[in-house]
């Protein structure tokens, strides 16, 4: 099953003149596993596309009913950003549910929920990621000639060519090295780095 954007490809691929056998080469020149052939026949001889490809595969979702989904987005997002098991939700359903005789069992198991939830999660339906906000703490400055920050880079220019960099700052001055070469850094490469960046005028 193809996503919207893929069958969009292959359609503006067949609009640019491209071939059913172009279309293979097209994604396999670009490193790409290229669709079946008779899936890229099937949507290159349509005329109008579906507005969801897979709409005629998607299983019904089995949670995705009241009271259920509200109560389980309930619980998300009361809990959004903090640690949990999904099987603890699984539980308060229990609980919830089953415990007080409203209905004699939940409509799916536990794998069935997780699927569910991450349903939810992928459409956008509930965001239970925390909110990353970086701590700034203020540093003193220290002498000169006491710190220098150093940290190691790699840069992918092919297939076959990478660049691997070292980045030394010295502290107190904002004095910025850097050091490149087609191999990681070993020990000696490091020290040699360092001392050159230490006695430079």
């Amino acid at each position: 099953m193809l996503t919207k954007t893929k069958v969009q490809e292959i359609q503006d691929l067949k609009l640019q003149g491209y071939t059913k056998a172009d279309i293979i080469r097209y994604y396999e020149a670009q490193g790409r596993k290229p669709p079946s052939r008779p899936t890229i026949s099937k949507y290159y001889d349509m005329d109008v596309l579906p507005d969801d490809p897979g709409a005629k595969l998607a299983k019904p979702k089995t949670f995705d009913a009241e009271p259920f989904r509200s109560t389980i987005i309930r619980i998300l997002e009361t809990n959004s950003g903090k640690t949990f098991c999904m099987s603890s939700v699984y539980d308060v359903l229990e609980e919830k549910f089953i415990e007080n005789g409203d209905y004699e069992k939940l409509p799916g198991n536990q794998q069935t929920l997780r699927n569910y939830i991450h349903y939810l999660e992928d459409s956008g339906q509930i965001n239970r990621e925390p909110e990353h906000r970086r701590i700034y703490d203020y540093v003193f400055d220290t002498p000169p000639g006491e710190q220098m920050l150093i940290d190691f880079g790699e840069e992918t220019l092919s297939k076959t060519t990478h660049i691997h960099f070292m980045c030394l700052l010295l502290r107190y001055s904002r004095f910025l090295c850097v050091y490149a070469q087609d191999h990681k850094y070993n020990s000696e490469e490091a020290c040699k780095a360092i001392y050159y960046s230490t006695s430079l005028p």
